[in-house]
């Protein structure tokens, strides 16, 4: 008689694995974040503007530049050892976006941008581009979703 043992936390690992396929973290300024205090837009709008620029606000790509300074691979990394480890896949996935939020946050204050116009300086009283109340980069936040989200 032969007996077979089976290594349970490899099948909770490639189990942690098989959820991770299904999800994907989302980072930036979510739908429901709000509108600016005035009520003329949502906070993710005011996100896509500065993004990408408008007629008049030259683009600040406060999002594409976050995600570079967050390192994907290196996230990407971090949760494959936080799995191998033994922690849940949602877990990983929640310490993976807070990581990302947190670096995308950083570079609202770290990064060179081109200036404000001496009008936008004069309406806000402060010379920090993408700063002013601070409520556009506190609402960078992440979500998980599971399929296409």
């Amino acid at each position: 008689m032969s007996v077979k043992t089976i290594d349970m936390g490899l099948i909770a690992r490639l189990k942690a694995m098989n959820e991770l396929a299904e999800k994907k973290i989302l980072v930036g300024i979510q739908e429901d974040a709000g509108k600016t205090e005035d009520g003329s837009a949502t906070l993710a709008e005011v996100g896509y503007y500065q993004e990408y620029g408008t007629r008049d606000i030259p683009a600040r790509p406060w999002l594409s530049e976050g995600v570079k300074r967050a390192d994907p691979a290196k996230l990407l990394k971090q949760i494959a050892v936080d799995v191998v480890n033994g922690r849940p896949a949602d877990q990983a996935l929640q310490r993976a976006g807070v990581a990302a939020v947190g670096a995308i946050q950083e570079g609202f204050t770290a990064t060179a941008w081109e200036p404000n116009a001496a009008s936008t300086i004069k309406a806000k009283g402060s010379s920090q581009p993408l700063i002013d109340t601070g409520r556009l980069r506190q609402s960078v936040s992440y979500k998980i979703v599971k399929g296409d989200g």
